[in-house]
């Protein structure tokens, strides 16, 4: 799945449109928004790796 990062993209991008009220709510969505960041990050070095390895 070398495209991994695209769909944790995606799923970002859906749940940036979701509202939450309340400091717990919005500290809640902010840590989930961080790790999905994370992930993209690596997920995107993973599949330049593989690319790379490949060639």
């Amino acid at each position: 799945m070398k495209d991994i990062h695209l769909w944790l993209k995606a799923v970002k991008d859906r749940l940036e449109t979701v509202r939450v009220s309340g400091q717990k709510d919005i500290s809640t969505m902010a840590a989930v928004l961080n790790t999905l960041d994370d992930l993209m990050v690596k997920a995107k070095q993973e599949a330049e790796q593989d690319e790379a390895g490949d060639q």
